[in-house]
């Protein structure tokens, strides 16, 4: 899902407030649990310009099943967003609104476009159903779902997402096939126009280690750790903290 140097999704959201354009960028290699996911930071294009970066949440992925998982800043489980080894008939969990929990969907067809595979489940998520928007929950290679990376946790679901496009390393690789929204995508600025993502690292370091009642922990702060969580497990792999 990633590319090389950059990768981008445009958003299209609708909320109380109006209609907007949203980039979430993923930016600076972040280490959880020992597994390296990707920040995820969100831009809002206004009329008078981008607005951001804000932190919105994590993504990792596996590249030899095409597997992928957002967690959230506001949650403490990974969700399963993509899994490209599905076929028709298996399942897959997918956020409910009404009962703020996940459904069991079935997968309905798989399908390919110009090379690229396509997962189709049977259902039209609430982001979608209505408007110029009714389409059932699709999975794409390389991209995630068409509601954007989001596994649909209930303040994206207010939110109604719809990907539109998706950029890496400065090329568009996705673009959705609803005519409504074909200009908007090219209406945005690529996410090269928007020169505050800094691609950064951070190293913990951690003394004495091992430990045993107290231990002191260094680590750079910056303007993207403003969310910071911190686990401490024993070695026997059980949380204590």
């Amino acid at each position: 899902m990633f590319g090389a140097n950059q990768t981008s999704w445009n958003v299209f959201t609708t909320e109380l407030a109006g209609d907007f354009l949203d980039s979430l960028v993923a930016c600076c290699d972040t280490n959880i649990n020992g597994q390296t996911y990707k920040l995820i930071q969100h831009h809002r294009r206004y009329e008078n310009g981008w607005v951001g970066p804000g932190n919105l949440g994590f993504l990792r992925e596996d590249t030899t099943t095409g597997e992928a998982w957002f967690l959230s800043l506001g949650d403490h489980v990974e969700r399963k967003i993509s899994d490209m080894t599905l076929v028709v008939g298996d399942s897959f969990a997918v956020y409910n609104l009404n009962t703020s929990g996940f459904d069991s969907v079935a997968v309905d067809s798989v399908y390919s476009v110009n090379g690229v595979k396509y997962i189709r489940l049977d259902i039209i998520p609430y982001h979608l159903n209505g408007g110029n928007r009714e389409e059932k929950y699709t999975l794409v290679e390389g991209i995630g779902p068409n509601i954007g990376i989001q596994y649909g946790d209930l303040g994206w679901a207010i939110l109604n997402p719809y990907l539109l496009c998706a950029h890496k390393d400065g090329q568009q690789v996705y673009q959705n096939s609803n005519a409504v929204y074909e200009s908007y995508c090219s209406a945005l600025s690529v996410i090269n126009d928007i020169d505050d993502v800094e691609q950064i690292t951070s190293t913990v370091k951690s003394y004495p280690n091992p430990f045993s009642e107290s231990i002191t922990l260094e680590y750079e702060e910056g303007k993207y750790l403003e969310a910071t969580t911190i686990t401490i497990y024993n070695v026997k792999g059980q949380r204590v903290m």
